[in-house]
């Protein structure tokens, strides 16, 4: 067995009770043989893990579920000889286990058979708290959003678009006008089982703003989310207080069946939950490894204090998650690593990478100050690790669309490889930044598309706007690449354009007419359009085209 197990004989459990978690027996020791626990019996056949070969995800799944259907059948049997003592049996595949209520008498007996693995307590998790500051002034796009430069993405065409992403948390309001337009594409409710989607706390619209709100280079102005053309499966597990909640195993599970059932290719769940460390959701989280299905994991606001990483976060099967602020400053309560030195943490099989070695959190991302959806279509300023758990789905839904072929594994390292690394935390990885800070631009070069473009598809240009949002003027700046070999004096020449349009799409500025030389050039605009009468306050969008590529940059013209 892969658990060390604190063996409580002398303080009231029978000798052979080593089957039974440590939390599970300081549980029975204060209660009585009669009373109705909730416990988790994992069996003891473990699934193939690394005989699966290039099984599709529907016949890992089906493998799942016959081994968990034939080898939970002799506890099934088992259980007929206490009738009046069990209240609710649940069966699952995800996890090889069977969920139950029953007497503590039957949880006793039940160690002892054969068949069982490990019965464990439920361990109690709960919405990553966020804390709210004053202020929700407009930023087009957010700064968080800059400095992982996810808007560079969107200029380059990737946008997380149609990318399905699952969530467990508190609701989500798709009443809000950053999260209308068909981003929900499936809801359930497994608190009131109520079929129309909602938020009665407001936790799960805020971290579904960061992942997906808004709708990027469009006219709407509020740019808070990093994948906004990312598609969301919703499981709601919190109430409005975070108690009562469903045992997350339930929605994982929904959510695993929808992959290897329904046609929902679900690349990555976000998880801006946790509690304190336990292997509970360990076999299900590597279930979902092997269904293709990146688990990302907020870390927690437990820091600054070392092994303070919530689990399933600290797990090395998942991309957990820790907060910097504008400064790329690991934030204080950002919790950290390292994870637990023992099993399983330390069965390197279990790593996604060799020198993976303990260090949490994997990445951090933005998670203060940062500005997004909240309930009655309101803004609000928040901080906290739930927040970066989201930036960094958004991003994996990012690189997904320009490859959907590539593996959790694959995703994982470009991610971990590709981090900006912030001086102040040097050197890496660490337990305080782990890998580094999101770079999801950098990622996104990193990442080999299913089809390679053309060489001129694939030439780099780049376009930056500043100030955004401006009032007098703004300075636009764009790159391309040497243009020498095709033009000795080094000027652009044809197949070059650069022009302002307002939200109708008409042209209302040509800045074409400049003569430019060598490869980087700056043009201000004063905010006037071709007659040089200045224009109205509002959006407005540069269009920087050269040999075919196209760059598109919103900027916001204030009063």
């Amino acid at each position: 067995m892969w658990l060390v197990l604190l063996i409580l004989v002398g303080f009231g459990l029978e000798a052979g009770q080593e089957n039974i978690s440590p939390q599970l027996q300081e549980q029975l020791i204060k209660i009585s043989d009669d009373t109705r626990i909730e416990v988790l019996v994992i069996i003891n056949q473990p699934y193939p893990n690394n005989t699966l070969g290039d099984l599709t995800i529907k016949q890992k799944a089906e493998v799942f579920k016959s081994i968990a259907r034939d080898s939970q059948k002799p506890i099934m049997e088992f259980l007929q000889r206490f009738p009046g003592e069990i209240d609710s049996v649940l069966q699952f595949w995800i996890v090889n286990g069977i969920y139950l209520r029953a007497s503590v008498r039957v949880i006793k007996e039940l160690a002892r058979h054969p068949s069982v693995r490990l019965i464990s307590h439920i361990p109690e998790v709960k919405p990553i708290p966020i804390i709210e500051e004053s202020g929700t002034t407009s930023r087009t796009p957010e700064w968080n959003i800059q400095r992982i430069m996810a808007d560079s993405c969107w200029y380059y065409g990737y946008t997380g678009d149609s990318i399905i992403v699952g969530m467990l948390d508190t609701g989500i309001d798709t009443t809000h006008p950053a999260l209308r337009g068909g981003k929900l594409i499936k809801w359930r409710d497994f608190v009131y089982n109520n079929p129309n989607p909602y938020d009665d706390h407001g936790h799960g619209t805020a971290v579904a703003g960061v992942l997906c709100g808004g709708d990027g280079l469009g006219a709407f102005p509020d740019d808070i989310g990093v994948a906004p053309d990312a598609k969301l499966i919703f499981a709601k597990i919190f109430s409005a207080s975070g108690n009562p909640y469903v045992d997350p195993l339930l929605a994982l599970q929904w959510m695993a069946s929808l992959k290897a059932d329904s046609g929902f290719n679900i690349k990555a769940i976000n998880n801006s939950w946790g509690g304190s460390s336990t292997i509970y959701f360990w076999d299900i989280c590597n279930t979902l490894k092997l269904l293709e299905i990146l688990p990302v994991f907020a870390i927690g606001n437990s820091g600054p204090s070392s092994q303070t990483a919530n689990s399933p976060g600290n797990y090395p099967t998942v991309l957990g998650i820790g907060a910097t602020n504008v400064n790329d400053t690991i934030v204080s309560f950002s919790s950290r690593g390292p994870a637990p030195d023992s099993v399983p943490w330390n069965d390197t099989t279990y790593w996604y990478r060799n020198d993976w070695n303990l260090t949490k959190p994997d990445l951090c991302a933005p998670g203060y100050s940062i500005r997004t959806a909240w309930l009655n279509q309101q803004y609000t300023t928040i901080h906290g690790t739930s927040l970066s758990c989201a930036h960094a789905t958004g991003a994996v839904a990012i690189l997904f669309e320009k490859n959907p072929n590539l593996s959790v594994t694959e995703i994982y390292n470009i991610l971990l490889n590709n981090a900006d690394r912030p001086a102040a935390g040097a050197p890496y990885p660490n337990n305080n930044y782990g890998w580094g800070r999101l770079n999801v631009w950098k990622a996104l070069q990193a990442t080999t598309g299913i089809h390679e473009q053309s060489e001129t598809k694939n030439m780099i240009i780049s376009l930056n706007i500043l100030p955004n949002p401006f009032q007098n003027h703004c300075v636009i700046k764009f790159q391309i690449p040497s243009t020498k070999s095709q033009n000795p004096n080094g000027n652009v020449g044809q197949g070059f354009s650069l022009a302002i349009y307002d939200v109708s799409g008409r042209m209302v500025k040509d800045l074409s007419r400049l003569t430019v030389n060598g490869e980087r050039s700056t043009v201000v605009w004063d905010g006037s359009d071709d007659s040089d009468r200045k224009l109205p306050a509002g959006i407005y969008f540069v269009k920087f085209e050269y040999g075919g590529c196209i760059k598109i940059g919103k900027v916001i013209k204030l009063k």
